[in-house]
Parts: C-alpha cells; structure tokens; sequence
C-alpha cells in the first residue's frame, strides 16, 4: 500500500517545536491518521501509566488523504475504535484553529470538535502571527518580572528583613521612604480573586471567608522583592497586573486560570498579559472573557502538557473589542451610573454591561484601589458575598455562551464537561446548581433578544451598587462621599449606535428556547446595614 506506521509521542502533533514537521505532513496531504493512547491500562507494562503515544500512520506522494483521523487519549483499543473519538480535520481546519503553528488540538469526541470549529468559524484568535500581524488588543506577554530561580538573590524572608530593621505594613515592608514588595506566586491566585492563597510559614493555605470578607486584608508571600527592583522590571505603572497561572492542565478545575492583581513583584510561572493603551481601557472585559466558562472549554482542547505556552494563550478565540463596543438594546441598564441615576438611561453596550459585574468580582480588598478607581468606582470594595458572586459569574457565563455563539444543547453539553464542578456541586448542593443556574439565565437572555424586553438581573441590589459595599472607610478613603458619587465618569468607549461593528464577530441569531423551571435558587440580599469591621491602618501608597 505503501504506508507506513510508526509509534512516535503524541505531542508530536501538539508541540511547537514540532509543529513544521507536523503541518508539513497535513499540507502535502500524506498523513492518514494519528491515534493517541495514554498508558493507564499498561499497554506497555514496563513504561509509566501517565505517559502518552500515537500511532501515526503516513502515504506518500501516490497516497495522499483530503483529511487526517484523529483520536486523542484512548486508554484501549476499543476506546480508539469507538466512532464517536475520532476525528477527521483537514489542513484548513488546522489554519482556523491554530493559524500560527498549524498544530492540532486535543478532540476527545467529534462534538467537542465541531463546538470548537463553529466558536473559530464566528471569534477570531487573540492574536494571529504575520506578516501581517492581527492584533486588535495589542497584547504582548512578559513572564514574570523576576525568574524564581535566577533571581533568587533579590528575595528575602520576612526573618532577614525584621533582623535588618524592616517594618512590615500590611504585607510590605518599609524603612524611610524604601519598601520591599510581597512576590506573588501563581498559586496565589484564581478567577476574580487575588487572595486565594497565603503563605503560613513555608506553605500556603486557602484564604479564609471571614479574610476574604475583610477588605484591609492582603495575602503574604514567601518572599519580598525591594520595590525599586520591581519599577525596574515594569512597562506600565497602572497600579495592577493581570497575571495567569503558567502550569495548567485540562484535567483540573479550570484549566485557564487568571487575575488582576495589585502592582508588585511576581515570578515567572505568573506571566504578564499587556495590552496597548487603548485596550488597557477594555481590561476589564478581556479579563471576564478568559474567565468565562466557553473560554476555559475552548483552552482545555488545546493543552497536551501542563504549561499555558504562549503560543496556546495567542490562539484562543477572543471577543475583539469592537465587538464589545455594539449597542446592545436586550442588557439593561448597561452602566451603574444608570443604575444611580434612571435618568442616564441611554444607548449602552455589552462592554458597559460588563464593567459592574467586573468591578465587584474584582475588588473586593483596599490593595486593587488602583484597578477600581480606573474604572470611576471610588467607593471602598464590595463584601465577599458568595451568592452574589456566584449569580454574577452565572450572568458572564451566560452571555459569553451567547456571545460565542453556542446554542442551548452544546451550552448544556459544554457545562457537563466540568465534571469536577459537576462533583462539587452535587455534594455540596445535591445538584448541578451551577449549570442549572447558568441554563436559566441564558434562555432569560435568550427570551429578551427575542422580546425585545431588557434582560433583568436577579441581583438586589444590582452588580457594583454601592449598597453591596463595605462601609466607607475615612482611614483608606478620606472624607465620606454621598453613594450617588461613589461612581463617577470616566471615558469608555461608547456605543456603536449604528450599521455593523468593524470585526468579524457576528452576534447569534435570536432563538426561541424551552425555558427551564422556575429557579430554585433565590439571592439573599445583604443586610442594609453592616457593623464597621475592625481595620488595619492604611498602606502607604509606594511609587514604583
């Protein structure tokens, strides 16, 4: 026949170091298939059960194949032979899924393939290698700021700054007008969430509810960097940083995993994702983006190892802001100033209707000030209500499924692949709640496209209102503003208020749908009037 069949690492379709070779044997049409085995039932018994391999079958020039079959992750050969595990793409299917490197991504079934190539077919990647280069956020990536092995000599423990005569404050410390700044580490950090971990000695711990809910509260580090190490190492001096976790994997809880946090010193398994000056106005957006729940699908199907390589970040399917930037008459209000004041009840977009939600995820602590005060938020943070984050996460999800374009039975299919969401639920609340939820807000915002009448949130008070707040705080604040100034203007890209955005981004059509029963699942309000909690004297702000 002449073909041959060799027995080669699976991640010789999936690596960028082999990825010419690869798109090479799709391009000139001899590759005939590639099956991928993990070794967890010892097909090879003396080879460790974790390690992966393909069967990788080619022709040559007189048996060339329009497409290639795939199977990825196969435990035995029945799991290979099922129907439903392989997969045929051709090199145009690759060019669309990963234009820069052409290498494949990890199907599990034929649905998961044909769910990622209708998200391609309507969201562009983030960013498409040239000439020329198409980059509409302007993003670049720095790893790190300090490299944790390397730069090992600049950190120091809080025992040799104490003996040096340092004082903490917060959790910097300080001598006359020097600081050292805490080293963040990426375990430190997850979805919304700068404080999920701190160190307790040598080892870190999950951050409690009650610290999460004290807003002075900062997470400590192993080690501390002197500040003027770090001004050295930055690009911007906004006063925070969206950072993500570098070790991912698609097995995990979530395998995209990333942050705004404070402006300090992180290592390189934290790395930076930077944008231009004009997208840094939209960060908000980017980040409740690459936090959705379609997103995190989306990255799963394009891990083969356990490192967030740039070159997977950059062809992950991202909203451009264009497209976040048109009128969107089915979201109302779209602003809090709205909210405040019903007489600002004008045009808005999806990037508006986002901002709130964002904010008070986001800030919850006095240490991201900075992120909340670019945005007009000049109030103190928002209480760590878990009810209300959960609704608020439901309300992203929900649009972001709709704005990539995924119906209602590939939502409800995707959400079924969080299995280890799925577990947690259904021992903590006896269901799925979280797809439940999800489900029941999509097809709300599917009812209101249809209807015209405006998408209602469940929350009360709304997202970001000042009520869901932490008291006002004169230590961190200075003199009280009335609530109805605690959101103030600030330039954000205003509404498209006609004709089609300039992207390729085109929303779905508006559905009828089957709405779920009636959710069970009913928010508390926050008590209108909270004691003031006990505070830590303010933290100097220190230019870096």
């Amino acid at each position: 026949m002449g073909q041959a069949g060799i027995i080669v690492p699976d991640t010789i379709a999936t690596n960028k170091t082999t990825s010419d070779f690869f798109y090479d044997l799709m391009k000139s049409r001899v590759l005939h298939s590639l099956y991928g085995f993990k070794n967890e039932r010892f097909l090879f018994r003396d080879v460790e059960h974790t390690v992966t391999f393909a069967l990788l079958t080619i022709g040559g020039q007189k048996h060339q194949f329009g497409e290639a079959e795939f199977c990825w992750l196969a435990w035995t050969m029945e799991e290979m032979q099922n129907p439903e595990r392989r997969i045929k793409l051709s090199v145009a299917d690759l060019h669309m899924l990963n234009p820069n490197t052409g290498t494949c991504p990890i199907f599990r079934s034929r649905r998961d393939a044909e769910i990622t190539k209708s998200i391609y077919r309507r969201v562009p990647v983030l960013v498409k290698e040239g000439p020329p280069e198409i980059n509409p956020w302007g993003v670049s990536f720095k790893q790190g700021l300090l490299n944790m092995s390397s730069d090992s000599h600049l950190f120091h423990t809080r025992e040799n700054l104490v003996e040096s005569g340092w004082g903490s404050q917060g959790n910097r410390f300080m001598r006359n007008s020097e600081a050292y700044l805490p080293l963040y580490e990426a375990k430190m950090l997850h979805h919304f969430d700068h404080r999920w971990a701190t160190y307790d000695g040598l080892d870190t711990r999950e951050v409690t509810f009650e610290e999460k809910n004290d807003p002075t509260f900062s997470v400590h580090p192993r080690y501390w960097v002197a500040a003027s190490e770090v001004s050295a190492r930055l690009e911007s001096n906004n006063g925070w940083l969206i950072v993500f976790r570098d070790v991912a994997r698609s097995t995990d809880f979530r395998t995209l995993i990333l942050g705004a946090i404070p402006e300090t010193a992180v290592g390189h398994k934290s790395p930076i994702l930077q944008l231009n000056e004009s997208a840094t106005r939209l960060s908000f957006a980017i980040l409740s983006c690459l936090d959705s729940l379609v997103v995190d699908y989306v990255s799963r199907q394009k891990m083969g190892g356990t490192s967030l390589s740039y070159f997977i970040f950059k062809q992950i399917p991202i909203l451009n802001p264009e497209s976040l930037k048109v009128n969107c008459s089915w979201l109302s209000p779209g602003n809090i100033r709205a909210v405040l004041d019903p007489s600002n009840l004008n045009s808005f977009n999806i990037a508006q209707w986002l901002l709130p939600r964002v904010i008070e995820l986001t800030y919850t602590a006095y240490d991201l000030r900075r992120f909340a005060l670019y945005y007009g938020c000049h109030g103190p943070p928002f209480m760590w209500n878990l009810e209300r984050r959960f609704l608020i996460r439901c309300e992203l999800d929900a649009i972001f499924f709709h704005l990539y374009g995924v119906d209602r039975k590939d939502t409800d299919y995707v959400l079924e692949t969080f299995h280890v969401i799925r577990q947690t639920d259904k021992k903590t609340y006896g269901e799925y709640r979280t797809k439940r939820v999800i489900l029941e807000i999509y097809d709300e915002m599917a009812e209101a496209m249809v209807t015209g009448m405006p998408y209602q949130t469940r929350l009360a008070p709304p997202p970001a209102h000042p009520d869901a707040a932490h008291p006002w705080d004169e230590q961190y604040l200075g003199a009280e503003l009335p609530k109805n100034q605690w959101w103030q203007k600030v330039e954000l890209p205003e509404p498209v208020e006609s004709g089609k955005p300039k992207t390729s981004f085109t929303s779905p059509p508006a559905r009828s749908t089957v709405k779920e029963p009636s959710p069970t699942f009913e928010l508390k309000p926050p008590p209108s009037k909270q004691a003031q909690p006990k505070t830590k004297p303010p933290i100097q702000p220190v230019a870096i």
